[in-house]
């Protein structure tokens, strides 16, 4: 899969997050399940004041290495995250550098 690096500034973001791990293949299917809630059960709309339309997959929180457990967040960047909805989450990514990776296609079998 190609990836770039960026330089991003802060940004404000709400989704649905979830602690998985990579023991047993739980967060192929974690992860799976995930877009399918976001998608399916219209979480994507009920996130208000959205900067745009794109998806953000954002791979966090790791306690150690690959092996560990970590969060799994898919977001949409927004304006402001006030009168959230259960179960959606605001987060805040740091500004800094990261791995770009661009999907195009069913997001479940490019990823």
């Amino acid at each position: 899969m190609n990836y770039e690096i960026v330089n991003l500034v802060e940004k404000q973001v709400v989704g649905l997050i979830k602690e998985t791990t990579n023991e047993n293949g739980k967060a192929i299917k974690d992860i799976g399940k995930m877009w399918e809630k976001f998608l399916a059960k219209t979480y994507y709309e009920k996130i208000k004041n959205r900067n745009n339309k794109k998806f953000i997959a954002v791979y966090t929180d790791y306690q150690g290495d690959f092996t560990n457990p970590y969060n799994f967040l898919i977001c949409s960047e927004v304006i402001k995250s006030d009168n959230l909805e259960s179960p959606l989450v605001s987060r805040k990514i740091p500004g800094g550098k990261y791995a770009k990776f661009v999907i195009k296609g069913d997001v479940k079998k490019s990823v």
